[in-house]
């Protein structure tokens, strides 16, 4: 079996070495740019396949404006690298040893790997297109000078750009060019989601539009464009920092999961007892529980690493439940009852940036709440009947801890008598002998003889385990510890929110900063209006989002109003001030209203990067004292259960020696 699973993953791995290499340095053949456009196309229309693919897409799309082809080949070279490894972890992992906590495993290990193998190649993506985007800053920047057009040197700049970042350019060249700017500019707002390419689009049209002007001696532009590379400069620091420092605390997290079955083999090795323990029922639960827990973290880490959602989920299968009569009903007495509670959920989920509702976020509680009850039911049932096999066969290693004096000749035997008597006393429990010495006459009466201290072993083992089969059933006890496990999995999305509270505070701070150089660059812009700038706001804003998005469809009737209605929902101070200069640009001009941010430019950002740097250092602590933790508890499980097996033996032992009489 071993050198068919070696086998298998040699030939695998040969073949997505063959379609990988075609992927990345084949992509500008014809021939191979349709095989993926195929390949792309089945996945997307796949049902498994589906919403894993839609998500990949949707990432890269908003990470930049690629052509449909470089969003399919990235997609599909993503799909293949990380279907790869889930099957080779499968192949190693779950084959190797069949069993339902393996498996179990396997899925938790398919997840983490899929979410990473995402992510990294996702971010590295991300980071290679900052870095091009400030180049080719630097490079406008410089063409610009020679005639003083925008588009001239948006063309010039465009030869040295690699074939995505050129599709970007191509689309902000046609918008330059086109008749309507205005209307294009909205169009382009709606379909290209990155926020530094619409800045600088905003700028652009601004200089065609209404020309440029001299601020402190220097262009606005120039100047404007130079802050933007400053931005940039500062995403590139973070999103490489954050990528270094959580690359090896997230493969600390992750690691333990593959190294259980190490560790269990290890405690076996120490004291061989302890395989029924390690591989029966509390093995099985604290195998499940280390794996739950290993999960979380891993979420937590991902959420501190990258606190950008990506994928925006509609939520339309809880809107299809909610839709149930008898859910519908609940649902609104609930929030009925607890409006208050509700009203301060909403907001918590406002603040981290979460899309969905307060009450369908009660109600996938709930959901989550039956699932683990009903789960947790079906596995208790399990490992009861599980249990009761095990009382049914008699292995090797049973019979060397139970008799060692006996030699290997015999265990066949012995272990035939164990099995036959445990099933007949099962299934004729009336028949049960009342203790071992009656069981021992049993056996001589029926034939079967062994040496006083063997029978009196097989006897004892035989009653023991006739006792625990009739002991292992689904009791009230197991009940009320699922009601138990329901009820944490029912408060578990409210702790993971509340950590992300803590997180997105990190976020709000970084967004904060983000609208104040945004509002630097836009603030001496004669055309420039409040509600333009809430506009502009809103393509940064993840954490602030929602609010500035209800303020620009409230803006129209009452801005005044809107503006104090932002500053009420959103506590956080810093961004109320920010709020509070949006009002004064009612009674002055833009410039006079936000001049705190030019005051001390340099300053500032001193201030700012200082202010990056304490974030991730924040980040990274937090998650250094969360990856500690798999590793304490796989060496706990590792050794705790082997030192409490043996201090109870010692204990007995003890005992013997004092109720012997010398």
């Amino acid at each position: 079996m071993n050198n068919l699973i070696k086998y298998l993953i040699y030939v695998f791995s040969f073949i997505f070495i063959i379609l990988f290499t075609y992927i990345i340095y084949g992509s500008k053949s014809y021939k191979i740019n349709l095989i993926i456009q195929k390949i792309y196309k089945f996945l997307n229309n796949f049902p498994i396949s589906r919403s894993y693919v839609s998500k990949i897409s949707y990432r890269y799309r908003l990470i930049s404006p690629c052509h449909s082809k470089t969003i399919a080949r990235k997609t599909v070279s993503t799909c293949i690298i990380s279907w790869s490894i889930s099957i080779c972890a499968f192949l190693l992992i779950f084959i190797s040893n069949r069993r339902l906590i393996t498996l179990i495993t396997v899925g938790f290990a398919i997840y983490i790997i899929n979410s990473e193998v995402a992510s990294r190649l996702a971010k590295k993506h991300e980071i290679k297109l900052l870095t091009e985007m400030q180049k080719m800053l630097e490079d406008i920047v410089h063409y610009f000078y020679m005639d003083y057009r925008i588009d001239n040197a948006i063309y010039r700049a465009r030869e040295k750009l690699s074939q995505d970042m050129k599709a970007a350019v191509d689309q902000i060249y046609d918008l330059l060019l086109s008749t309507d700017r205005e209307e294009g500019l909205r169009e382009y707002y709606d379909n290209v989601p990155n926020k530094y390419l619409r800045t600088f689009v905003s700028q652009c049209i601004g200089l065609m539009e209404h020309g440029d002007q001299v601020i402190d001696g220097k262009l606005l532009f120039i100047r404007n464009l130079e802050n933007l590379q400053r931005e940039i400069d500062i995403e590139i620091d973070k999103q490489q920092r954050l990528n270094m420092e959580f690359m090896g605390v997230i493969l600390c997290v992750v690691s333990p999961i593959f190294c259980i079955e190490l560790v269990k083999q290890f405690a076996i090795s120490i004291k061989e007892n302890m395989f029924d323990f390690y591989y029966g029922r509390w093995g099985f639960l604290l195998d499940l529980c280390l794996l739950l827990i290993i999960s979380s973290i891993y979420i937590i880490m991902r959420k501190s690493a990258e606190y950008t959602s990506f994928h925006q989920s509609s939520h339309k299968w809880l809107l299809r439940i909610d839709r149930i009569g008898l859910v519908k009903k609940a649902m609104d007495n609930y929030c009925t009852k607890n409006a208050s509670k509700q009203e301060r959920l909403q907001r918590k989920l406002r603040n981290n940036g979460s899309n969905i509702k307060a009450r369908y976020f009660v109600l996938r509680s709930f959901i989550l709440a039956i699932s683990v009850f009903i789960l947790s039911v079906g596995i208790t049932i399990y490992l009861h009947q599980y249990s009761r096999s095990r009382q049914l066969l008699v292995k090797e290693e049973n019979l060397e801890v139970l008799i060692p004096t006996v030699k290997e000749v015999h265990y066949d035997s012995i272990a035939h008598t164990i099995e036959t008597y445990t099933r007949k006393y099962i299934e004729r429990p009336d028949i049960i002998p009342n203790n071992s010495h009656d069981m021992v006459d049993r056996l001589k009466k029926d034939g079967i003889i062994y040496s006083p201290l063997v029978a009196e072993a097989i006897a004892e083992d035989i009653l023991d385990r006739v006792i625990k089969y009739q002991n292992d059933y689904f009791s009230f006890l197991d009940l009320v510890i699922c009601l138990y496990i329901s009820i944490l999995a029912y408060y578990l999305p409210k702790i993971l929110l509340k950590y992300s509270g803590i997180v997105s505070k990190d976020a709000m701070e970084d967004e904060v900063n983000q609208f104040n150089a945004l509002i630097g660059m836009l603030m001496y812009n004669d055309t420039m209006t409040v509600k333009q700038i809430l506009q502009e706001m809103e393509s940064f804003a993840v954490v602030f989002k929602q609010s500035i998005r209800i303020c620009i469809d409230e803006y129209g009737s009452d801005d005044i109003y809107a503006l104090i209605k932002l500053k009420e929902r959103e506590p956080y101070e810093p961004f109320r001030r920010i709020v509070d200069n949006l009002i004064r640009c009612d009674e002055m001009p833009i410039s006079m209203a936000f001049n705190e941010i030019q005051v001390d430019r340099d300053g500032y950002i001193s201030k700012r990067k200082l202010a990056n740097e304490k974030s991730i250092k924040k980040r990274v602590i937090r998650a250094y004292v969360l990856a500690a933790l798999p590793f304490l508890l796989l060496f706990s499980y590792g050794l705790m259960p082997v030192l409490i097996s043996a201090i109870k033996e010692i204990n007995l032992i003890l005992n013997e020696l004092q109720n012997t009489v010398w």
